[in-house]
C-alpha cells in the first residue's frame, strides 16, 4: 500500500471534520488502534488537525491492556484501521468506515508485497491546513499520547506536546548527517507506532519529505520477507533497535549490496554493543553509526554519538553522547548525589529550573529566543492594590465568623533567579505578607521555604503534583486541630 502526500494531507483533512463533527466540545485524546496501515498515519494527522491528541494502540498489545488503555481515553470514539478485538464501550470507527469518511482508501502498486507499507513519493506536505474554523494541536497542547507500564506495569500515559515534537525534530533532522542529504530519502521504521521509538522514523521523516518503509511484524518473522522487503526498500536511513540489527546481520547477505544508499543507522531504546557496532561498520562502510539515548517522557532521546572506530574497538559500554539542546545530564549515584566526570551511576535528564517537562520545554522556547531573561519590575510584589485585596478578605472572614488559615505560596527560585527578580526581593515581599497576617492575627503556614525545592513546580510559580501534595497535607492538619471531623 503506497500513500503520498497529497493523499495523506486531503484525506486527514477530511477525517479531521469528520472527527470535528463527531466529537464536537470533547477535545480529548484519541486511540487509533491498528499496526503498520497506511490509514495509521492518516488518523495520526487527523487527530491533532481536529486540535485532539492521538493515542496509538498497536495489535501485538495484549487485549486487557488495550482495554485498560481505552477506559484512561474520554474520547467518544476509538479510530480502529486495524481489527479491534478488545472490549469497549467507545464507537468503533473500523477500517472502512475511515476509508469512507476520508475519501478514498490507498492504492495498491502493482509488484508491490502486500505487507510493504509506504509513504511519501509524492509532494510535501503543505505548512498550513486546508481545514477551515478547526483549531489544530499547537504549542503546549498535547500531540500524542505513549503508554508505557511504568513502574508498577499499570498502564501510564506519557503526553507529548507540539513544542516538544517540534524541538525534538529541530535536532533529529541533523542526526547521521545534515538535514539537507535526507531530503527524499527512505526512512526504514521497525517499531510499533506504540513504541516511541517509531517518533524517531516517522516524524523525522515527514518533517525531510522523506518516504517511510515500514516492516510489519510478519515481516520481521519470516527472514526471506524481510532480506526481500530491505532490498525493495531503498532505504537511506535506518531507525530501529540494536536487537533488530543484529538479528539481521545473522544473515550473511545483510550487507552494502542488499542497501547501496544507506548512509546512517540510528539506534535507541535498548544497549548498543561495541561488537554489533563492528560488524555494522565492516558491512556498511558507507554508513554512520549513531547511538541515543532518552526515556518516553523526554520526546524519545535526548543524547547522541556518531559511533568511531575508536569507540567501538574495546568492550567497555558506548558513551550515550552529547546531550541535545536544552537538556543538562547528570550521573548519579544510589543515594542521588551527582558524581564529578569519569564515575559510573544512573543518568538523569534534568532541566536547570526543576519544572514539569511541559513547562520547561516552553520556558526553553523562549530562551532560546531571548524573550525572558530582563530586570522584573521590582516593587511588583509590594502592590498595595494586591495587599488591599487580602486584607479586604480577611475582613469579610471576621464578618462571617471563619478563621482561615493562610498558605504562603512560594515562587519557583531557580527561575526567578534566572528572569532577574533576585532572592533578596523576594524576601522583602514573603516578609511583606508574614507582617500584615501578625497584625491581622490570622494563622498562616509560610512555604517560602520550599522555593528551591525541586520540581515542587510546575513551571515558574503554580505548585506541581508535590508542590500540592505539600500544602493538602497541612490543610488537612489544619482542620484535623481545629477539631472537625473530615468527611468523605
Amino acid at each position: 500500500q503506497v500513500l503520498t502526500y497529497e493523499e495523506l494531507w486531503t484525506a486527514s483533512d477530511r477525517l479531521a471534520v469528520a472527527l470535528e463533527t463527531a466529537c464536537g466540545g470533547n477535545r480529548q485524546p484519541v486511540a487509533v488502534y491498528g499496526h503498520k496501515e497506511t490509514f495509521m498515519l492518516v488518523c495520526f494527522l487527523a487527530c491533532v488537525k481536529s486540535g485532539r491528541a492521538y493515542c496509538p494502540i498497536d495489535r501485538s498489545v495484549p487485549d486487557i491492556r488495550t482495554e485498560a488503555i481505552l477506559k484512561c481515553l474520554d474520547s467518544p470514539v476509538v479510530l480502529t484501521p486495524g481489527k479491534l478485538t478488545a472490549k469497549t464501550d467507545k464507537e468503533i470507527w473500523d477500517a472502512g468506515r475511515l476509508a469512507r469518511l476520508a475519501g478514498g482508501g490507498t492504492r495498491q502498486e502493482e509488484g508491490d508485497a502486500e505487507e510493504s507499507r509506504a509513504v511519501g513519493s509524492g509532494e510535501r506536505i503543505p505548512q498550513k491546513t486546508a481545514v477551515s474554523g478547526i483549531q489544530p494541536v499547537s504549542g503546549g497542547d498535547t500531540f500524542y499520547i505513549i503508554f508505557t507500564s511504568g513502574s508498577t506495569g499499570t498502564p501510564k500515559g506519557v503526553k507529548i506536546t507540539a513544542d516538544c515534537l517540534n524541538h525534538f525534530l529541530e535536532w533529529s533532522v541533523g542526526l547521521g548527517g545534515p538535514a539537507e542529504e535526507k531530503q527524499g530519502a527512505v526512512f526504514l521504521n521497525q517499531a510499533p507506532f506504540s513504541f516511541d521509538l517509531s517518533v524517531m522514523d516517522l516524524y523525522t521523516c515527514l518533517a525531510c519529505g522523506g518516504t517511510l518503509w515500514c516492516l510489519e511484524k510478519e515481516v520481521q518473522e519470516d527472514y526471506q520477507k524481510l532480506m526481500d522487503s530491505l532490498k525493495d526498500s531503498g532505504a537511506g536511513v535506518w531507525v530501529s533497535t540494536p536487537s533488530f540489527a543484529e538479528l539481521c546481520l545473522a544473515d550473511p547477505g545483510f550487507e552494502e549490496r542488499l542497501l547501496p544508499r544507506l548512509r546512517a543507522f540510528l539506534f535507541c531504546g535498548e544497549t548498543l554493543p561495541c561488537a554489533t557496532v563492528r560488524r555494522l561498520k565492516s558491512r556498511f562502510p558507507q554508513a554512520v553509526v549513531v547511538n541515543t539515548y532518552g526515556p518516553t517522557e523526554s520526546t524519545v532521546a535526548v543524547t547522541e554519538v556518531e559511533i568511531t572506530d575508536t569507540m567501538a574497538a574495546g568492550s567497555s559500554p558506548l558513551p550515550v553522547g552529547r546531550a541535545r539542546p536544552g537538556t543538562r545530564i547528570e550521573i548519579r549515584n544510589e543515594k542521588g548525589a551527582a558524581l564529578p566526570e569519569g564515575e559510573q551511576g544512573e543518568a538523569q535528564e534534568q532541566n536547570p529550573y526543576y519544572m514539569e517537562p511541559g513547562a520547561w520545554k516552553k520556558k526553553e522556547s523562549l530562551i532560546r529566543r531571548g524573550k525572558v531573561k530582563r530586570d522584573m519590575v521590582t516593587d511588583g510584589y509590594k502592590s498595595r492594590e494586591e495587599t488591599g485585596d487580602l486584607k479586604a478578605f480577611l475582613a469579610v472572614c471576621r464578618e462571617m465568623e471563619i478563621e482561615p488559615l493562610v498558605v504562603i505560596l512560594p515562587v519557583n527560585g531557580y527561575w526567578y533567579d534566572y528572569t532577574g527578580y533576585g532572592k533578596e526581593a523576594r524576601a522583602k515581599y514573603y516578609e511583606r505578607i508574614r507582617a500584615l497576617l501578625d497584625e491581622e492575627q490570622v494563622s498562616y503556614a509560610d512555604l517560602s521555604g520550599e522555593e528551591y525545592t525541586r520540581y515542587f513546580f510546575e513551571d515558574g510559580i503554580h505548585p506541581s503534583g508535590k508542590g500540592w501534595t505539600k500544602i493538602n497535607e497541612i490543610l488537612y492538619r489544619f482542620y484535623q486541630e481545629d477539631g472537625t471531623q473530615a468527611e468523605g
